[in-house]
């Protein structure tokens, strides 16, 4: 694998915010995507880090499965498969910079949409009509294909459903058990980019995992939200232009 001590470090602390991000801390998992795209590389990044959320998604799941909305998750679901199935395609003939430039656009596109909830929430309504959740689930699954980074779209979605802390946290760790689980053929057969080492890499991450999940339970119920979220928002950004250039 040929990493120096930095990129495992950066490797390691990205598990521990992937795994923070499970456990409820949300936020911190876009940080750990251009961390990644920068020990890996843009395409090659994406194997790895969907080891790792695999990882931390049956590692979070047992604990939240009583408060997720699977009602939610269905509705978004067609949306979502159409989505991984353009990202699919168009990630195969990206080369490794526009696939990095593709990833920090994301994150930025996410962010903005973050921004404009705390600003001016939507209306509930409107969420629930069949185009709207169409094109939520649209928005995931083709982010979730191209750089792992539909967490901030699907949080902007439930947010803005006001659904309460519990099962926000809960639906989130249903929804990407599916769509990562799905996503695992195009890796290891289309895109080539989980092998032995990705696999081995994905089995060095469970400690840290692990010692992230259960972290993010217990500091979920203590941190001021808000603070919190602008603090993510900013590094976030800052990463992603970073990314960018």
């Amino acid at each position: 694998m040929g990493l120096n001590t930095d990129q495992w470090l950066l490797f390691l602390l990205s598990g521990f915010f992937i795994g923070m991000a499970k456990g409820g801390v949300k936020g911190l998992g876009m940080i750990a995507i251009p961390l990644m795209a920068e020990v890996f590389g843009g395409k090659s990044s994406t194997g790895i880090i969907l080891g790792i959320l695999l990882v931390a998604d049956f590692l979070a799941l047992p604990y939240f499965n009583k408060h997720t909305e699977w009602g939610y998750i269905r509705a978004l679901l067609p949306g979502t498969l159409a989505g991984l199935i353009s990202g699919m395609f168009l990630g195969n003939y990206l080369d490794d910079q526009l696939f990095q430039q593709l990833i920090a656009g994301i994150i930025l596109f996410s962010l903005v949409l973050m921004i404009i909830w705390e600003r001016k929430p939507v209306d509930v309504g409107l969420l629930n009509h069949p185009v709207v959740v169409g094109i939520f689930g649209f928005l995931c699954g083709f982010t979730s294909m191209i750089g792992n980074a539909a967490g901030a779209i699907l949080s902007v979605y439930m947010l803005a459903q006001r659904v309460p802390k519990n099962s926000f946290i809960g639906t989130q760790a249903g929804f990407f058990v599916v769509t990562n689980v799905l996503k695992i053929p195009v890796h290891l057969w289309y895109w080539k980019t989980i092998g032995a080492e990705t696999l081995t890499m994905s089995l060095y991450s469970i400690p840290l995992v692990a010692l992230g999940v259960f972290s993010g339970i217990i500091l979920i119920r203590y941190i001021p939200e808000k603070t919190f979220r602008y603090f993510i928002l900013t590094i976030t950004f800052l990463m992603a232009i970073r990314l960018l250039w």
